[in-house]
């Protein structure tokens, strides 16, 4: 919506105007910021995975993504994690 002019009738008042569109800026920064916290809880979800296979004595680590589900060698994962690959 950022960007877009609507045509107004000339019966519509200058003020009814300015709230509907601060109403859709308030949107929209809204928005931006819910998609900013999920990034941010997505990196550090990330991170604590990459702690945990860290500090984990096994070899292979078994990773799901979506529906399907590797056992992968422990190296392999950690490199996956920190490229965000995932």
């Amino acid at each position: 919506m950022a960007g877009q002019q609507q045509e107004w009738s000339s019966d519509v008042p200058l003020e009814l105007r300015h709230l509907i569109a601060t109403n859709r800026a308030a949107e929209d920064v809204l928005a931006n910021r819910h998609a900013l916290v999920e990034v941010d809880r997505r990196r550090q979800s990330m991170r604590t995975a990459a702690r945990g296979i860290e500090k984990g004595s096994d070899d292979r680590v078994t990773l799901l993504t979506g529906s399907v589900m590797l056992n992968l060698p422990k190296q392999d994962v950690q490199s996956i994690l920190k490229k965000g690959e995932l």
